[in-house]
């Protein structure tokens, strides 16, 4: 996936276990509890449902698109 690629309203795949898909996202990069070096300003993206979500990785980025129902319903977006 590119590095400013937006998610649209589909999600890749689903796995058939019932893996727990936790991960910070905020409406506003600003908003995220980071590890030192983040910068805010290239943060990774997605928009799901029509509302953009940011995080501190990329990595936590496509962990969120693997199921981001299960990820906001655990831990909702920081506003």
């Amino acid at each position: 996936m590119a590095p400013d690629a937006h998610a649209g309203h589909g999600v890749a795949s689903r796995s058939s276990s019932a893996t727990m898909v936790m991960v910070q996202t905020a409406y506003t990069p600003a908003k995220l509890t980071c590890p030192p070096g983040f910068d805010p300003m290239t943060a990774p993206m997605a928009t799901y449902e029509g509302k953009t979500y940011y995080f501190c990785s990329a990595a936590e980025r496509d962990r969120f698109l693997s199921d981001p129902r299960m990820s906001l319903s655990m831990m909702p977006p920081k506003q």
